[in-house]
């Protein structure tokens, strides 16, 4: 269970978009405790290892058209 009440198929994308965004802006999220440490151990991190995983890449100075999902 995502969030530790919505079902994770059933989630919405806005959701997690939603909480990303917000630490994205808030550079002191990890102090104010909403992370256990910095975001890329605890959020991005985690995040990109999946999508690289299951065959994803990243070009970050490039921008993104579209998202490919089944």
């Amino acid at each position: 269970y995502a969030l530790g009440f919505i079902d994770c198929d059933n989630m919405s994308a806005r959701c997690m978009l939603t909480i990303f965004s917000l630490f994205a802006t808030k550079t002191e999220a990890s102090l104010l405790r909403m992370l256990k440490g910095s975001p890329d151990a605890y959020l991005s991190g985690p995040i990109r290892d999946y999508i690289t995983q299951k065959g994803g890449r990243f070009h970050l100075r490039w921008g993104c058209r579209e998202i490919l999902y089944e």
